[in-house]
């Protein structure tokens, strides 16, 4: 007997690179007939307090209870994202709580929460925590779901396999052209691979990379913006020639596949994107994605597309018709439904 909630609750960081992922699953069980609504894990600190936490860490530092502060402050938001899920709970009443791993919320609240309905987990981040999280919390939920493929079994596999045709049509209705985009956050895995073509007309949009580029770096000149909301991203999707796809994690970590690797193609985009036998099996590698392997192999692949545009423009025909197959937002998330205990 599939499990059908009423109520869904879908706890994720509002500002964060979670956001797209629950969106995707909130659109899906709207789609399939439950009233969804959101908690944000974000606990907002002032710039005030901010400013007095790190000058307390300079002092301490020199008394080593640096450390001990970071963990102070650190508990004193996980309490406050704990209360705000609890009051959340109260007022909504939710038949279901999906919690978008993420952030992390007190054991005693999420016990608290699972006497009065079931709470799943979707983990979404890192691959190399993935085990020690399901040793410590997976006991936690009815359902643990994880993005990264799990051969302990201890987690069932979700991707955002999903295909939306009114969400991406509205995109391509209005698109914002640039040549080469890349959509997503800083890691030194992706400064590594962009650098490869500095050189070239490349628009970059995400968080943290005015911090965490060096002040020389030829990438700085490429960024547009720290964030977009998720309508605009798929804008600029839709009016770029062509979007780089480089995961956080190299493929010997994980093969899991995030949600650009759908949004793009679907968009009508040529999509380039690191290489893994996920992906090959979502889009034919050199029909349907043009792929890369290294820093070298990226910067070849782009200048042949933009070199010739009647072949990149096949390749990214040949993708959306791919991704248009997917089953829509419903039946996605029935799938998602039935994995959790009724």
């Amino acid at each position: 007997m599939t499990f059908l909630p009423q109520r869904v609750l879908i706890a994720y960081g509002f500002s964060g690179a979670t956001r797209p992922l629950a969106l995707a699953l909130g659109e899906g069980l709207t789609a399939s007939g439950c009233t969804v609504a959101y908690s944000d894990s974000d606990v907002s600190q002032g710039k005030g307090y901010r400013l007095l936490l790190k000058t307390a860490k300079s002092f301490l530092k020199w008394v080593g209870l640096k450390a001990w502060l970071s963990r102070w402050s650190e508990q004193q938001i996980l309490q406050q994202r704990s209360q705000r899920l609890l009051a959340d709970c109260a007022q909504f009443q939710p038949e279901l709580l999906m919690v978008v791993r993420g952030e992390p919320y007190l054991a005693s609240t999420i016990q608290s929460i699972r006497k009065q309905t079931r709470v799943a987990a979707w983990w979404v981040k890192n691959p190399r925590w993935l085990q020690q999280a399901l040793q410590s919390e997976r006991h936690q939920f009815d359902a643990y779901f994880s993005i990264h493929p799990d051969e302990t079994g201890q987690s069932h596999f979700l991707a955002p396999y999903t295909y939306n045709e009114a969400r991406y049509e509205a995109a391509k209705a209005d698109p914002i052209a640039t040549e080469i985009l890349f959509l997503g956050c800083w890691s030194q895995r992706r400064e590594q691979y962009l650098e490869a073509i500095a050189d070239l007309p490349l628009t970059l949009i995400g968080p943290n990379w005015k911090s965490r580029l060096p002040l020389g770096s030829r990438l700085r000149a490429h960024i547009r913006a720290e964030w977009v909301e998720d309508a605009e991203a798929l804008k600029h999707y839709a009016g770029a020639k062509l979007v780089v796809n480089i995961n956080q994690w190299a493929p010997h970590e994980t093969e899991a596949v995030n949600l650009r690797a759908i949004d793009v193609p679907a968009c009508g985009t040529l999509l380039v994107s690191d290489a893994s036998q996920q992906l090959s099996r979502l889009l034919s590698p050199g029909q349907a994605v043009l792929t890369f392997a290294t820093p070298d192999e990226l910067r070849g692949v782009v200048l042949h597309a933009l070199q010739h545009p009647e072949f990149a423009r096949e390749v990214a025909t040949c993708g959306q018709q791919a991704v248009s197959a997917l089953p829509d937002g419903a039946r996605w998330a029935r799938g998602v439904l039935e994995a959790i205990p009724a």
